[in-house]
């Protein structure tokens, strides 16, 4: 066995270096430029600063409430001034 191993050393090796060149090539085009790393990972970041800003369901739902109940009071207020409004026209 080692006869054999011997008088092919060459081949054996250059089998090698072959799988070798393909481990690294393909463990090249398995992974991302670090530069292009870092632009994603700072967009991700951004998105995570905008996202904590963001209201949530139960925000939402309050806000919703309160211009509901704005509305109410502006709805109000329209009516008011045109009695107003009408009580001056017909003043005259």
């Amino acid at each position: 066995m080692s006869e054999i191993v011997i008088r092919n050393i060459g081949i054996i090796i250059f089998i090698l270096n072959l799988l070798v060149g393909w481990l690294i090539w393909s463990l090249k085009r398995a992974t991302i430029p670090k530069n292009h790393f870092y632009t994603l990972e700072s967009k991700v970041r951004e998105l995570e600063i905008k996202l904590i800003s963001m209201p949530v369901k139960d925000e939402l739902h309050q806000l919703k409430e309160t211009l509901a109940r704005f509305q109410e009071k502006v709805d109000r207020i329209d009516k008011a001034v045109d009695r107003i409004g009408e009580y001056l026209r017909t003043r005259n």
